[in-house]
C-alpha cells in the first residue's frame, strides 16, 4: 500500500494541475425528466439510450427524488438478503473489448447512524442481475467501494474492502466527482475523485491530482463490451443506509487524455511474447502539451527498480523515438515491467518549464519454455458414424510429443479417470458413436508438459423417449425407450390415469402423480436440445407463471433453472407455451394452444437460438438465448398438475431444424406442409383439385394460357 502511495504521488507531482481533456463524454442520466418513485423498468434520459433495472424490482430501495435541489438516485440497503441498488444496461455506446471508455457520475453518502457500505462501478453482465450479489466484485468490472471509515466518515476502498484508496470522505452534506476510465483491451482501469459544488450542473474534467488509482487490474476480468453501471448496497449492511448519484456521463470509444506515453507494445499483460520483442508507445495525446523533448525506458522484471527508476537490466535516456530495442534480449519464463518516462513543455506555459511525467507502470510475460497452445481443440457435435478430428496447433522451443485422454471428471490433472486414445497433433474418432461422447483434452510435451482446454464429443441422437403408453411402466417409472433415463413416479400408489392418446395411450397426471428423471443433463455434449411432446389442454384456467409440460429445474434462479416448458397465459380463449429460463432465453407465443384438440409442441435450442415449433409450423424464435449453467436440477413432468392430457415425450441433445419437426408431426398425421424458401407462391396457380399445391406444373401452365392477355385493368386496359 505504501508503494502505491508513493507511486500515485510521483505521478501527482509530475504532473501539472490543469483539467485534463477528454473525447466526447454524452449525458446517460440526470434523472430530471424521469419520475419520481421507483426507478426500475423506467429508460435513460441522454442521448445513450438505456434503461434502469432494481434488484428482484423491489420499490423502496432504489428511487427518484429531490435532494440538494436536484432530482437523484437514491439507494439504500435493506435487511433482507441480496444486494441492493438499481444498474443501468444496453446504452448504444458500450465499451467494446478493444476500446477504452470513461463514465462520469456525482454521488454523496447520507449521515446515518448506520456505517456506509455502498458499491459504484462499471458492469459487463448483460444476461446476468448485477444487484443480487453480496460479493461486488463479483459483478463490477470496475469500480471502488463507500465504507465507513468509524470516525463519522467514510473510505473509498477497493471492491473487496481491503485496501483504502482514499481516506476522510465526508458524509451528508459533500457531494463528489467521479470518473472511472476503463481499458477493456487490456482489463486495467483509472479511478479519479474530487469534490463536487453539488449534484445537477454540466459535466466536469478531473485534474492530475484527482486520480486515486492507476492502470488497476479489473475486478473481474471481461472479454464482453461493458455495458452499463451499477450503485449498490451489499446484504451484510444494516438496514436504511443509503446514498446518491446523479449525472451519469458516458464515451465508450476514448478515454480521458493524458500527458503519459500511451498504448504500449506489447500490450499490457501480454503472454508469449518474443524474447526479441521491440517495445514501442505512442505519445502522449493531451492537446494541452506544446513540446514533446524525450523520453526515458525503465524495464526489469523488478517492479519496485521500475518505479524507482534505479538499477534496472534495460535503461534507454533521452530517446526521441517512440520505440527501444533492448539488448540482450529477454528470458523465458519472465514477467517484466516497464515504463515510459517523457519530458515535456506545456502549450500555454509562458515560462517554458521542462516537466517530467513518469508514465503508467506496463508489464508483459516472455514466452514460455513449456509448450504453448497456439489453438485449442473445439468442441464437436457429429451424427452418428461421422469422423470427428480434435486438433491441437503447438509452438514450442524443443519438440513436442503429443498425447490425448479422454477423461470422466473434465479435469487434467486427475489422472485416475483418464484413458489415452491417441498419440498426435491431432485426434481423429473414426465412425463416431455414443460410446466415444465425452470431454477430451491433450498434452503436450516438450520435456515440460502442458494440457490443452478440455472439450467435449457429443453425437446427435434421441436421448430420451417416453411413450406414456400403459404397457410401458415398469417399477415405478415410466419407460425411456432409448433405455437410459426411466422417469419415476412420484407416487407409484396412486397410479397415473391412461386415457386414448393421439398415438396408443396418453396420460391425465394428477398431481401426487409427477415424474422425476433426475439430474440429467440431456445437453451434456451438445449445449443444445429439443423437447418434443403432444398435449390436449383441457381449456381450464392457468396461473401467471404458467403449468410445466417438462422442465429441469429446482426453483427459480440462474443457478437452479436451467430449462422450462410450459402453457401459460389464455388470449381469446387460447392457450399460450413458454420456453424459457433465468438466463435470458424466453419463447413465449401466445394464443397457440386450441382447448380440447390434441397439439404438438417443440421446443428447440442450439447457437444461442430458441424456438417454438406448434404442429410442424416455426411461431416465435428467441436469437439471443444460452442455457443456463443449473445442470445438478432436476428433470421431470410435469411438475405440477397439468389441466388435461400428455402423450409421447421425446427428447434430442441437438436443435431439431424445421423438416425434423415436420416428420414428427407428419409421422402422426401425416400431413404435408409447403417449406421451399426459394418457392414463389405468384406461379402457383392450380392444382389436381384446381388449388395451388405448392408445385410449379402443367395445371399452373394451363391455368396461365386459359387466362392468356385476360386484362381487368379500368378504365383503361392496355
Amino acid at each position: 500500500m505504501r508503494r502505491f502511495i508513493i507511486w500515485t504521488m510521483w505521478v501527482i507531482i509530475g504532473l501539472v494541475l490543469a483539467p485534463m481533456a477528454q473525447a466526447e463524454l454524452l449525458l446517460v442520466e440526470n434523472f430530471e425528466t424521469l419520475t419520481v418513485g421507483n426507478i426500475d423498468d423506467q429508460n435513460c434520459s441522454g442521448e445513450l439510450g438505456g434503461f434502469w433495472d432494481t434488484q428482484s424490482n423491489t420499490t423502496g430501495n432504489a428511487q427518484v427524488e429531490d435532494e440538494d435541489g436536484s432530482q437523484v438516485l437514491q439507494y439504500r440497503s435493506l435487511n433482507a438478503g441480496g444486494g441492493r441498488g438499481a444498474a443501468f444496461a444496453g446504452i448504444t455506446n458500450p465499451i467494446d473489448n478493444t476500446e477504452t471508455g470513461v463514465c462520469f457520475f456525482r454521488f454523496k453518502v447520507r449521515t446515518d447512524s448506520n456505517g456506509p457500505r455502498s458499491f459504484m462501478g462499471l458492469h459487463a453482465l448483460t444476461g446476468n442481475d448485477p444487484l443480487s450479489t453480496t460479493n461486488p466484485a463479483a459483478v463490477f468490472v470496475a469500480g471502488f467501494g463507500a465504507l465507513d471509515d468509524g470516525a463519522g466518515g467514510y473510505n473509498i476502498t477497493a471492491l473487496d474492502g481491503t485496501t483504502i484508496l482514499k481516506t476522510g470522505m465526508v458524509r451528508g452534506s459533500q457531494w463528489y466527482n467521479c470518473w472511472i476510465m476503463a481499458d477493456n483491451a487490456s482489463d486495467v482501469y483509472d479511478l479519479y475523485i474530487s469534490e463536487a459544488a453539488g449534484p445537477g450542473g454540466e459535466l466536469e474534467l478531473p485534474d492530475p491530482e484527482d486520480m486515486i488509482l492507476s492502470g488497476h487490474d479489473f475486478d473481474m476480468a471481461t472479454e464482453e463490451p461493458i455495458t452499463g453501471g451499477a450503485f449498490v448496497c451489499t446484504d451484510d449492511t444494516v438496514a436504511s443506509a443509503r446514498a446518491f448519484v446523479d449525472d451519469i456521463y458516458w464515451d465508450g470509444d476514448s478515454g480521458l487524455k493524458s500527458r503519459w506515453a500511451i498504448n504500449p507494445t506489447p500490450d499490457v499483460k501480454a503472454t508469449g511474447v518474443p524474447l526479441n520483442q521491440i517495445l514501442s508507445w505512442e505519445a502522449p495525446n493531451d492537446p494541452a502539451i506544446g513540446q514533446i523533448i524525450s523520453y526515458t525506458i525503465y524495464v526489469d522484471p523488478n517492479q519496485t527498480k521500475v518505479i524507482e527508476g534505479s538499477d534496472v537490466t534495460w535503461e534507454g535516456e533521452n530517446l526521441t523515438e517512440t520505440s527501444y530495442d533492448p539488448m540482450p534480449d529477454f528470458a523465458l519464463d519472465t514477467t517484466y515491467y516497464w515504463r515510459v518516462e517523457t519530458k515535456l513543455i506545456m502549450a500555454n506555459d509562458p515560462n517554458q518549464i521542462q516537466l517530467t511525467i513518469p508514465g503508467k507502470l506496463w508489464s508483459f510475460t516472455a514466452r514460455l519454455s513449456t509448450p504453448v497452445f497456439e489453438q485449442q481443440p473445439t468442441n464437436l457435435l457429429v451424427d452418428p458414424g461421422d469422423t470427428a478430428e480434435f486438433t491441437v496447433v503447438v509452438s514450442s522451443i524443443r519438440p513436442v510429443s503429443y498425447t490425448w485422454y479422454k477423461t470422466l471428471d473434465k479435469a487434467t490433472d486427475t489422472p485416475g479417470d483418464d484413458t489415452m486414445v491417441g498419440n498426435s497433433a491431432t485426434l481423429t474418432i473414426s465412425d463416431a458413436q455414443v460410446a466415444q461422447e465425452g470431454y477430451y483434452f491433450c498434452k503436450a510435451d516438450n520435456g515440460e508438459p502442458e494440457y490443452s482446454e478440455v472439450t467435449w464429443l457429443g453425437v446427435r441422437r434421441l436421448v430420451a423417449h417416453w411413450t406414456l403408453d400403459s404397457d410401458k411402466i415398469a417399477d415405478g417409472a415410466f419407460v425411456d425407450e432409448t433405455g437410459d433415463h426411466p422417469a419415476a413416479i412420484t407416487d407409484p400408489a396412486d397410479p397415473v390415469e391412461f386415457v386414448t392418446g393421439i398415438i396408443d395411450d396418453a396420460v391425465d397426471f394428477d398431481p401426487n402423480s409427477n415424474a422425476i428423471v433426475g439430474e440429467w443433463n440431456p445437453s451434456e455434449f451438445s449445449n443444445q436440445i429439443s423437447i418434443s411432446v403432444w398435449i390436449n389442454w383441457d381449456g381450464s384456467e392457468l396461473d401467471d407463471v404458467g403449468i410445466p409440460i417438462i422442465e429441469k429445474i429446482n426453483a427459480w434462479g440462474s443457478d437452479t433453472m436451467m430449462w422450462t416448458l410450459r402453457i401459460r397465459a389464455i388470449a381469446d380463449g387460447k392457450a399460450g407455451i413458454r420456453f424459457y429460463n433465468a438466463s435470458d432465453m424466453s419463447v413465449w407465443p401466445r394464443g397457440v394452444i386450441t382447448p380440447g384438440e390434441w397439439t404438438h409442441v417443440c421446443a428447440t435450442f442450439g447457437d444461442q437460438s430458441a424456438s417454438v415449433y406448434i404442429n410442424g409450423i416455426l411461431v416465435e424464435t428467441d436469437d439471443t438465448s444460452e442455457l443456463s449453467t443449473a445442470l445438478e436440477s432436476e428433470l421431470g413432468f410435469p411438475t405440477g398438475t397439468f389441466p388435461g392430457l400428455i402423450d409421447d415425450i421425446q427428447v434430442y441433445n441437438y436443435s431439431l431444424g424445421l423438416t425434423d419437426v415436420i416428420d414428427i408431426y407428419n409421422d402422426v398425421t401425416g400431413e404435408n406442409f409447403c417449406i421451399l424458401e426459394s418457392f414463389d407462391n405468384r406461379y402457383d396457380l392450380s392444382g389436381p383439385q384446381g388449388e395451388p399445391d405448392c408445385k410449379i406444373d402443367i395445371y399452373d401452365f394451363a391455368d396461365l394460357t386459359a387466362h392468356w392477355l385476360d386484362c381487368g385493368l379500368y378504365p383503361n386496359c392496355q
